[in-house]
């Protein structure tokens, strides 16, 4: 099974973050928009395992704090499209504090730091000249933790929850 460990957004949220998508578009960039449903702040990515009980239990562990996120920026890495909060702080230690007891059991992810984002296009082509669009300044608190599982194969992956922890 294909799993990671993310960072839940709310529908409300999501629905901006779609916005933000269109303005995008209707900027001049071309490429496949993400589904909203799809939106998520990758905590951890560990890709095939057959341990999903064990990660499971870890983060029914986790005691943190629910905390804001303002978002407010585009960025882009090759031709993926994204979109950030300012404040990372409390999600990249999330993350790290995720990681490590992930580590101590022996579980494999994707060692690269974590760099907080949505995705909201994919093979995403900018015209010449191309400068992405202001956006207004709005916020979310992370109040959920998540293990999805992620299956590949049809225009976009099909996301599942698999277990979940409300933060504090």
């Amino acid at each position: 099974m294909r799993l990671f460990i993310a960072a839940h957004i709310p529908e409300r949220t999501r629905d901006r973050i779609y916005g933000c998508a269109g303005m995008l578009r209707g900027s001049g960039a071309k490429g496949n928009i993400t589904p909203p449903d799809n939106y998520h702040f990758t905590l951890a990515f560990i890709g095939e395992t057959d341990r999903a009980d064990e990660i499971c239990r870890t983060v029914s562990g986790i005691e943190t704090p629910s905390f804001r996120l303002d978002f407010g920026y585009f960025g882009r890495f090759g031709d993926t499209e994204w979109i950030s909060p300012y404040n990372t702080d409390e999600l990249v230690s999330l993350s790290l504090g995720i990681r490590n007891e992930l580590k101590k059991l022996g579980i494999r992810f994707d060692p690269k730091p974590p760099k907080p984002h949505v995705t909201i296009m994919r093979k995403a082509v900018r015209p010449e000249g191309f400068e992405p669009p202001k956006i207004e300044k709005f916020s979310y608190s992370v109040r959920r933790i998540y293990v999805m599982s992620s299956v590949l194969g049809g225009p976009s992956p099909v996301y599942k929850e698999l277990c979940g922890k409300d933060l504090l």
